[in-house]
């Protein structure tokens, strides 16, 4: 059984909490609160994910995070609404997962939201929700290309190389690389 309640903001003392077989918690760092603040995503999803499990003893996931994006909005520095902006928030959850999965209690991650989809029209959602790694028709985003360079390391942990998808660009194997834009 694996039930996924929204909760208040650090209300860990769940009555249900020992019928769970995982704890999942959905938390939207440096977008909804701490706005642009991408240096506290890694030390606050540790220390949530670490509590959930300190006060119930079970695995952990985080079942929702993200940021809303306007393909092909380019920003440097990273600015919010920017492809640029998604890119390094995944960067600093995906350095809190790693932290994680090395506690050993930590289960999984599911970034919020495969494609971009209409929503009921409100000033905070200009043309319907745009967290998604694709545009609603389709399109990767930056994002896309990180997510996926993210999980083909993930799958060369366990010696399971995933065949290079790309463009042809030198017989010479390339150097391990931290964005594969």
């Amino acid at each position: 059984m694996m039930i996924n309640q929204k909760l208040l903001e650090n209300s860990f003392k769940l009555f249900q909490g020992q019928h769970l077989d995982v704890i999942c918690f959905n938390r939207y760092n440096s977008w909804y609160h701490d706005t642009g603040r991408l240096e506290v995503i890694t030390g606050n999803v540790v220390e949530e994910a670490t509590a959930w499990h300190r006060e119930h003893n079970k695995p952990v996931i985080m079942t929702e995070y993200g940021a809303d994006t306007i393909a092909g909005l380019h920003l440097m520095p990273e600015y919010v609404w920017s492809e640029e902006y998604q890119v390094a928030l995944m960067s600093e959850h995906f350095k809190a997962f790693d932290k994680l999965r090395h506690a050993g209690f930590f289960s999984g991650e599911f970034i919020w939201n495969f494609a971009d989809f209409k929503t009921t029209q409100i000033i905070t959602r200009v043309g319907g929700n745009k967290k998604g790694i694709f545009t609603r028709s389709r399109q990767p985003k930056a994002s896309a290309h990180h997510l996926r360079a993210r999980y083909r390391a993930l799958a060369s942990e366990d010696g399971v190389i995933p065949p290079f998808v790309g463009n042809y660009i030198s017989d010479v194997k390339p150097a391990q690389s931290h964005n594969e834009l």
